[in-house]
C-alpha cells in the first residue's frame, strides 16, 4: 500500500496512488485510507465533512472525522446506521463505497434530509409608504446553497431589492440582475430576470420575503401634433448643444431632415451614457418636460435627472419608436411629453437660476435626439 504525507490545511487535495489509497497527516494519524487506488478530495467544516471519492471498483473507505457524526450521507441519501461505523479509538467512520463518484458528507449537526427542496418565497413591492404582493420566487434548497430566479412581472422602475428574513436583510445572500444598475437600484422592466443566490446553512431557506421597494417608476409619453408645442414660450434645448456628457459619445449632425435648430445627436445607444444640458430659468413655476426624438427601435427607454436627483414623477421615460432615424424623412421626428396615470402633463417645479437636465440611456436602445423644451405648465 502506498502511504502519502500531508499537513492537513482545511482543504485536501486531489489524491491518486498506485495500489490501495493511504492520506496520513504530519502526525501520521490516519485522514484517509481505501482498499483501492482512489481520487479523494474533502472540504472540512465545523457542522460537515464533504468528501469526494472516485473509485474504479468498489471501495472500503476509512474517513478520519476526530468525532461521531450524527449521520453520513452518501450522495444525498442518509445511510442506515448499520451501514457505516465509527471507531472512537481512532475517530474513524468506515464505510463501503460502490464503484464510480461519490458524494460524501459526514454531518455532525441535526442536518437529517439533503434532499433537493423548493420553496417559493413572496415578493413584495414597496412604493410611498405602501406595499403589494408582487407574486414569488421559486428557491431551490441544495448542499446547503439556494438558487431563485424570476422574470420581473410587476412595475417598471428603479428597485431597490433586498433578500430579507425575519424583518431584517438576510446574511449571505445576493441579487444579480443583468438589468441597468445606478448605484444601489436596478432598473426592472417587463421580463427583466433576477437572480437570488447564497448560502442555505443546515438546509434552512435563507429568506422569507424579496422585498423590491421602487424609487422612481417608468413613466409612459404621448405624442403631440409638432405644431401645437409651444415653441415661443418654451426654454428650448437643442439637442446638439449639450453641455455634458458621460459613459460614451455621441455624434452630433447637421445632415438629418427637418430639425429644429439645424442639428441633432445620434449614435446614442450605450447603456449608462448620459448627456446634460444646463439651462438659465428666468421665471419660477411649474413645468413640463416636452423631447423631440426619432428612433427605429420598438421601445426605448431614458432615465432623467434634474439638478442630480431623479426628476419627480418622471424618473425613467418610455418612448415608442417613430418608425425611422430622421435622416431623411422629416415626419420620422415626434414630440413626446411625459404624462400620469390620468393622461396630464407631468408637471414639476423649477426655482429661478441655473439648473441641469440629463438624460441617461437605460437599456442601450438607440434615440436620435433633435431638442428638449421646457414648458410653462397652465
Amino acid at each position: 500500500m502506498s502511504v502519502l504525507r500531508v499537513v492537513l490545511s482545511g482543504i485536501l487535495g486531489v489524491l491518486a496512488v498506485h495500489g490501495a489509497t493511504a492520506l496520513v497527516g504530519a502526525d501520521s494519524a490516519p485522514v484517509f485510507q481505501s482498499s483501492a487506488q482512489v481520487t479523494f478530495g474533502a472540504l472540512y467544516g465545523e457542522r460537515a465533512i464533504r468528501a469526494t471519492v472516485l473509485a474504479p471498483v468498489p471501495a472500503a473507505v476509512s474517513v478520519h472525522t476526530g468525532r461521531a457524526p450524527r449521520r453520513v450521507f452518501v450522495g444525498g441519501e442518509a445511510l442506515p446506521g448499520d451501514a457505516w461505523q465509527f471507531d472512537a479509538g481512532t475517530g474513524v467512520v468506515r464505510l463501503s463505497l460502490p464503484a464510480g463518484t461519490s458524494q460524501l458528507q459526514m454531518r455532525f449537526d441535526d442536518l437529517a434530509d439533503l434532499r433537493p427542496r423548493q420553496v417559493a418565497v413572496p415578493v413584495q413591492v414597496a412604493s410611498d409608504g405602501a406595499s403589494a404582493a408582487a407574486g414569488s420566487i421559486e428557491m431551490t434548497v441544495a448542499d446547503e446553497r439556494a438558487f431563485g430566479s424570476l422574470q420581473w412581472s410587476g412595475p417598471e422602475g428603479f428597485y431597490e431589492v433586498q433578500a430579507r428574513r425575519g424583518g431584517a436583510v438576510a446574511a449571505g445572500l445576493e441579487v444579480v440582475t443583468q438589468a441597468f444598475r445606478r448605484g444601489d437600484t436596478m432598473l426592472l422592466v417587463s421580463g427583466s430576470a433576477l437572480t437570488v443566490r447564497g448560502e442555505a446553512p443546515a438546509q434552512v431557506v435563507p429568506l422569507d420575503l424579496l422585498q423590491c421597494r421602487l424609487v422612481g417608476a417608468v413613466t409612459p409619453t404621448r405624442r403631440l401634433d409638432k405644431d401645437s408645442v409651444p415653441w415661443s414660450t418654451s426654454l428650448v434645448l437643442e439637442g446638439e448643444a449639450f453641455t455634458g456628457e458621460g459613459g460614451g459619445a455621441v455624434t452630433r449632425s447637421t445632415e438629418h431632415a427637418g430639425t429644429h435648430g439645424g442639428g441633432c445627436v445620434y449614435a446614442w445607444g450605450t447603456p449608462g451614457h448620459w448627456l446634460a444640458w444646463s439651462v438659465e430659468v428666468a421665471k419660477a413655476g411649474d413645468y413640463s418636460l416636452v423631447l423631440v426624438a426619432a428612433s427605429q427601435e420598438k421601445v426605448i427607454l431614458r432615465s432623467v435627472q434634474l439638478d442630480g436627483a431623479p426628476l419627480s414623477g418622471a424618473a425613467v421615460l418610455r418612448f415608442e419608436g417613430t418608425g425611422g432615424w430622421g435622416r431623411s424623412n422629416a415626419a420620422e421626428w415626434q414630440a413626446v411629453q411625459p404624462v400620469d396615470a390620468d393622461g396630464r402633463p407631468v408637471r414639476f417645479a423649477l426655482s429661478a437660476g441655473r439648473h441641469e437636465l440629463r438624460l441617461e440611456n437605460s437599456l442601450g436602445q438607440h434615440m436620435n435626439l433633435d431638442c428638449l423644451l421646457l414648458a410653462p405648465a397652465p
